[in-house]
């Protein structure tokens, strides 16, 4: 699944993350169409977005981009049950971290059932409100180390022959969010994305990793290609959070084997 955002006329193409976001609202409030074949049956799946995880990082300290301007925190306010971290900001000594991959702004990982999980849009507005940057920056102001995961959970069921059938494989596909990642892909990757911006008007954002659960390849991958391109994308996707050293929930229990893994995890 690819994203499309409106081009902004730069000598680096770049978006702001908003804008990103907005593409998700219809997604995320009816979910997305794919088409899929069942015994020989052309019929459609619906998914429905999640944001699993995501790190920002940014060029330059988030104490000098008017987008970063932090909103104080209300200690009156609810804390958030799901023990997620918003940000990476010290309100103590008033800095951010930096390292070799830039300042890092915000880091989210969802660890949440998915049955308790709020949809792409609320959570990113409950994230804005102490975290404005994830609305406000620009592709341009953040390091290539920069990325989101999202999660695509089946929704509703497929009327086949008489009886309902569910498609219950679960995808998780990552994107780089950072301008600066895009202009060092390689050229299989941008040949991919020309052809994407012929078909949109935009920035195509495709995957650059992936990771399944519960996937079924006579239902989604019927080609060798097929095949060999998904074993690419989930090798890169591990790669990523090696090199990251990040523990990403979700990624870990999509690739475990561990035994009665639905009930764990409520699937």
């Amino acid at each position: 699944m690819s994203l499309c955002l409106t081009r902004y006329k730069e000598a680096i193409e770049n978006f702001k993350l908003g804008e990103l976001w907005d593409s998700f609202e219809e997604w995320s409030a009816y979910g997305v169409g794919v088409p899929l074949t069942l015994n020989n049956h052309n019929v459609t799946q619906y998914y429905a977005p999640y944001l699993s995880a995501i790190q920002i990082y940014t060029v330059q300290s988030p104490t000098t981009l008017s987008s970063c301007k932090i909103i104080p925190k209300n200690n009156n306010s609810e804390t958030s049950s799901d023990n997620n971290n918003l940000s990476n900001f010290n309100t103590e000594t008033m800095e951010y971290s930096k390292n070799q991959l830039g300042y890092l702004y915000l880091e989210y990982s969802d660890v949440c059932a998915y049955t308790w999980r709020h949809p792409l849009i609320d959570k990113v507005a409950q994230i804005y409100s102490q975290n404005p940057g994830i609305v406000k920056l620009n592709s341009v102001d953040l390091s290539p180390a920069s990325w989101m995961a999202i999660t695509w959970s089946p929704i509703g069921y497929i009327p086949l022959l008489g009886l309902r059938k569910r498609v219950p494989t679960y995808f998780i596909t990552y994107h780089t969010l950072s301008s600066l990642f895009q202009e060092n892909t390689n050229d299989e990757t941008k040949e991919g994305v020309s052809m994407l911006k012929k078909k949109n008007s935009g920035i195509p954002l495709p995957p650059f990793g992936i990771a399944s659960y519960k996937m079924q390849n006579d239902v989604y991958m019927d080609k060798a290609q097929a095949i060999t391109k998904y074993d690419d994308l989930h090798g890169a996707a591990n790669c990523w959070l090696n090199q990251l050293n990040y523990y990403h929930h979700d990624f870990r229990v999509f690739t475990s084997n561990a035994k009665n893994l639905d009930y764990i995890y409520l699937f």
